[in-house]
């Protein structure tokens, strides 16, 4: 299946906006699914900054459960 630039764009803030509302939530994991599908539509710098960023946040999710068991 083929897709037209609207639509690939449509797509691609939509997983955007998942991914800052799973983040909102504390739900990293899925966020982090998000925007890695946001970067694989549309790869720009600001896709790309969202995807490390929620990678170090995830990280420190992990830590923070590590640290408390």
């Amino acid at each position: 299946m083929r897709f037209r630039f609207r639509e690939i764009d449509l797509l691609a803030k939509a997983h955007y906006n998942l991914a800052i509302a799973y983040s909102k939530k504390g739900w990293y994991d899925y966020a982090l699914k998000e925007a890695e599908t946001t970067f694989d539509m549309w790869p720009t710098k600001e896709n790309y900054e969202m995807v490390e960023l929620l990678k170090k946040r995830r990280g420190l999710e992990r830590l923070d459960i590590e640290t408390e068991a």
